[in-house]
């Protein structure tokens, strides 16, 4: 096995329930988790992490039905160009990133946090 994590950011004052999943390039299927961890105090981030095979990944996230808000739960906010730009005006590109991960390995730093897509 091996880990996918990342930190939540949503455009609103705090984030809201929402799935985060990993979905296989390869057509096995996807990897889902609603269980988002708050650092103490809840000032830190809000933070995910799955436990995947080993392979190739597209993560987004999506609200949870029935969250109000500008999007719907079927939107998908994907770990994108757009994230790694740093979610400023200048980024254009939203393509989403491919995550590979091998046995063992622990991958850091993917936020599924592109909420600006038009997908």
């Amino acid at each position: 096995m091996a880990t996918i994590e990342g930190e939540l950011q949503y455009p609103s004052e705090h984030i809201p329930p929402m799935t985060i999943c990993a979905e296989r390039l390869d057509g096995g299927g996807r990897i889902c988790t609603d269980r988002l961890m708050a650092a103490r105090g809840r000032s830190g981030p809000v933070t995910y992490r799955l436990s995947v095979p080993p392979g190739r990944y597209l993560v987004f996230a999506s609200l949870k039905e029935g969250v109000a808000g500008g999007v719907t739960a079927h939107f998908r906010a994907y770990y994108s160009d757009y994230v790694v730009c740093g979610t400023r005006v200048g980024c254009k590109s939203h393509k989403p990133i491919e995550v590979v991960v091998r046995a063992g390995e622990h991958r850091r730093g993917v936020g599924p946090n592109d909420w600006y897509a038009r997908t």
